[in-house]
């Protein structure tokens, strides 16, 4: 049953974009049949001949209504603001950029000019025509890339005049239109703020142009015949732009192979609080958003990363799964450096405001220091070093089968732990008790050694990543669910909190930044990386 109408003004309603009441309320490919119906596996409102047609193997498709319930407060909304406001500012701060190139190629402009002017006073006569030349030349030039600089410009003030009026209008419709009417609009805005974000993205890549004098090498022998007065020249240089918080490339192809998988690949098909036979989506706690995502070939072409951590200064250092290297860049991926290796590096915890620790298999761990950006010393280990945390200034270093061993940062053993099983992965707490996993269980040895099983209640599988927060509270990714659980220290019922629908697909590992609250998941099998934080 549908929702009851709203009766508005009609002030209220001139102040929506006329674009959103040309939405249709019927599918564009059955048009006599209503759009009742939302694929989450496809991101996309359907009709019932579209789930017979060309969904009939997406599991996660709910009623337009069920889907729209919650819409005003929920993480698409407020997501899609984020990314218009962020559109809107970057856009502010690149038109403000071409002005001050236009008002530079202008200096140039006059510059140059005034140069040929001087020229010109030592030939007289002789160089007028010459001097007509240039100066056709030089208004030719500068017309050409003032022209650029304009189209540029027009390009982005469209763009910013429409975020801003999405901005107003998705206010008003949030206030005073139904929750359908509402996820329409949102999908519809999302679509467009996609086109602009390409169109901006696109803009970012390209040169501007500019205008450079090359004076006459006879400008000094005024007894010969000169040909010319000089030349004017086009360059392009390229300008500094400010950076888009999320890259929606990687966003776009996590969800993109996840609906190519189709029914091969498992697609989360939990809405908000809903019983998932022992699990539920915790969705009204300290709820987690995607505030950066980008692909890992922007470090590096081909680039698979075997794990990482977050280190100071807002940046995050990642392990080349293939290479003798590591990877130092900000959360959104810029400013990125390369540290080489004599080894492949394997897992990564930070072990300080200063150092980070790597483990290199045979040949023990890998000091970074954080400050030079350069490898210092080796710790030695006996065995395979694999997996590894840090609490308490001692290191847990997992370095044969079923066991961990507690270390300083000498490397001199303070204890051994016999685990039930070969970790996997582990992570350590403030506490110093230690985490760790098979793929299928996590265990706990806390710091009076004592060992215990934590997910008792949970049936996972393919668990590939675990972190633990500030709290004690234990985050895992299970790679064959594209799902990332939390297990609650208070004994609160374990739960989903991310899923595909928010951006995670086949995560491999996870780190969590205590200071900050935000959660790193390296996804995609290993070539996108997202980062959370709480609301």
């Amino acid at each position: 049953m549908l929702p009851p109408h709203t009766v508005l003004p009609m002030p209220t309603i001139r102040q929506v974009s006329s674009s959103f009441f040309k939405m249709s309320k019927n599918c564009s490919q059955h048009p006599s049949e209503s759009l009742v119906l939302f694929c989450g596996q496809h991101d996309k409102m359907i009709c019932d001949s579209c789930q017979i047609e060309s969904h009939q193997n997406c599991k996660s498709i709910t009623s337009s209504i069920k889907a729209a319930n919650g819409v005003k407060d929920g993480t698409a909304i407020s997501g899609l603001e984020i990314r218009m406001n962020n559109l809107n500012q970057v856009s502010e701060r690149m038109l403000s950029q071409i002005e001050e190139k236009q008002k530079t190629l202008k200096e140039s402009q006059i510059k140059f000019k005034n140069r040929v002017l001087e020229i010109k006073q030592k030939l007289v006569d002789r160089l007028n025509n010459l001097e007509a030349d240039i100066h056709k030349d030089i208004d030719s030039k500068y017309e050409q890339c003032n022209d650029t600089l304009t189209t540029k410009r027009t390009s982005l003030q469209a763009n910013a005049t429409s975020i801003t009026s999405w901005k107003r209008d998705l206010k008003y419709l949030k206030q005073n239109t139904s929750e359908i009417h509402l996820f329409q609009s949102v999908k519809f805005i999302e679509k467009e703020t996609n086109e602009t974000d390409s169109e901006i993205r696109k803009l970012q890549k390209e040169t501007f142009p500019t205008i450079k004098f090359l004076p006459s090498v006879l400008e000094s022998k005024m007894d010969k015949m000169l040909p010319d007065l000089g030349t004017i020249n086009i360059e392009e240089v390229s300008v500094p732009m400010p950076e888009l918080n999320i890259d929606q490339e990687a966003q776009y192809l996590s969800r993109k192979s996840v609906s190519q998988k189709g029914e091969n690949v498992p697609v989360s098909t939990t809405r908000p609080n809903s019983d998932q036979g022992g699990q539920f989506v915790v969705r009204d706690q300290r709820k987690l958003m995607l505030t950066n995502s980008f692909l890992t070939r922007k470090l590096d072409y081909g680039l698979e990363i075997s794990g990482g951590c977050f280190i100071p200064n807002d940046r995050i250092l990642l392990g080349h799964n293939m290479d003798k290297k590591l990877f130092v860049c900000k959360l959104d991926g810029s400013n990125s450096k390369a540290i080489t290796l004599d080894y492949i590096p394997k897992r990564i915890t930070l072990y300080d405001n200063n150092h980070a620790l790597v483990s290199v298999g045979n040949d023990g761990i890998q000091v970074i220091d954080l400050t030079s950006l350069r490898p210092g010393k080796k710790i030695p280990i006996k065995g395979i070093s694999s997996g590894i945390a840090s609490a308490k200034e001692y290191i847990w270093i997992k370095n044969q089968r079923k066991t961990l061993i507690k270390v300083d940062i000498n490397g001199t053993i303070q204890c051994t732990i016999k685990t039930a099983f070969d970790p996997l992965d582990i992570c350590a707490n403030k506490d110093g008790d230690v985490y760790y996993t098979n793929g299928e269980t996590v265990h706990v040895v806390t710091a009076d050694g004592k060992e215990r099983e934590i997910n008792k209640s949970l049936d996972l599988k393919g668990i590939e990543g675990i972190a633990v927060d500030d709290r004690g509270d234990v985050y895992v990714a299970e790679k064959t669910s594209n799902n990332i659980h939390k297990l609650f220290i208070n004994n609160q019922k374990p739960g989903i909190v991310m899923t595909v629908d928010d951006g995670v697909y086949r995560p491999i590992n996870l780190s969590f930044n205590n200071e900050t609250k935000e959660l790193l998941v390296l996804n995609n099998d290993r070539v996108s990386i997202n980062i959370y934080r709480p609301q």
